[in-house]
This record gives C-alpha cells, sequence and structure tokens, in this order.
C-alpha cells in the first residue's frame, strides 16, 4: 500500500472513518494543510488554511504546489470505487477555488508545524447520487509567515527554460 493513500479498517466501512498519519515529507504534498500566518492574496485571510490540492498538469512536484482556500474546497481522495483496500489506485480530486499554483522557493520557507486532522470524502460502494462518505485522514500541518499575491509562479523566461 502507498503510504499517502488513506487506508480503511472494517470499522471504517461503518463510517466514523479516522486514517493515521502519513510519512512526513521535506515539501508539502497533496492532501497537506498550510496555515498562512499573513496573505496579500486576495482570496485568503491571515491565519486561515490552505490546502495542497493534486498535481496538475502544469506544477512541476517538489518545486511548486497548487493550492485552495481549505473553507472554499471539498477534496475526494479515494479510490474509484469502494474503500481503499491497498490495491486500487488512490486518486485526489479538489473542486472549489480559487486555486493558485506556488513556486516553493520564491516564498518564504515553510516549517514543519505538526498534524491535524482534516475531512475528505472517497465512494462508500460506487459511485452514485448520494454514494459518499465522508472520512477523517490525519494530514501534516505546515506554517507560511507570509504568502504574496504576486511573485510566487516562475516569469514567462524561467518557465521557457525549465
Amino acid at each position: 500500500m502507498n503510504p499517502r493513500e488513506p487506508h480503511t479498517t472494517h470499522e471504517a466501512a461503518n463510517h466514523g472513518e479516522h486514517h493515521s498519519a502519513r510519512p512526513v515529507s521535506t515539501v508539502p504534498q497533496p492532501g497537506d494543510l498550510i496555515l498562512v500566518q499573513r496573505s496579500d492574496w486576495y482570496a485568503l485571510r491571515d491565519g486561515e488554511l490552505l490546502r495542497v490540492c493534486e498535481n496538475a498538469g502544469w506544477v512541476t512536484p517538489g518545486r511548486d504546489i497548487f493550492v485552495a482556500p481549505r473553507h472554499q474546497v471539498r477534496t475526494f481522495w479515494g479510490p474509484d470505487y469502494g474503500p481503499p483496500d491497498g490495491l486500487k489506485p488512490i486518486h485526489m480530486s479538489t473542486s472549489g477555488g480559487p486555486f493558485k499554483s506556488i513556486t516553493l522557493s520564491l516564498i518564504a520557507p515553510l516549517e514543519h508545524s505538526g498534524s491535524q486532522l482534516d475531512m475528505f470524502w472517497r465512494w462508500l460502494d460506487r459511485p452514485r447520487a448520494a454514494g459518499g462518505v465522508e472520512y477523517q485522514q490525519e494530514v501534516t500541518v505546515w506554517k507560511l509567515d507570509w504568502l504574496p499575491d504576486a511573485g510566487t509562479y516562475l516569469s514567462d523566461d524561467e518557465e521557457a527554460g525549465r
């Protein structure tokens, strides 16, 4: 089983799911949260959380992250059907927004700040109307002193050279 994947126990299938922590990385991973102390981005107030979303096609994992205000998104994290079983691939899809791409080297360093439980959803058995189930997953929390509104992505010249 991939350690970044949520896992399910027999009790979790009866709702009330809680999944344990994932290994800590040196950079934020999809599913993690970032506590922003001061924000100049219009979509986020000081002291609010960002969700690190799935890797969009235009970000480079390990160099860039794709984020959205936590209170404005809902994240699917699970297999195409049923509970995670260690065999089916796990997918993440975040809906809501707005979203922002950030090049990590262009912001102040992120500090690992611990972990906390956060809500995700997956299919209970198969995709259908009202067929989702919410569960809690322990995620890593990072702290960022300042999130600028601009300058958190590469210039056109830098982007062309990657």
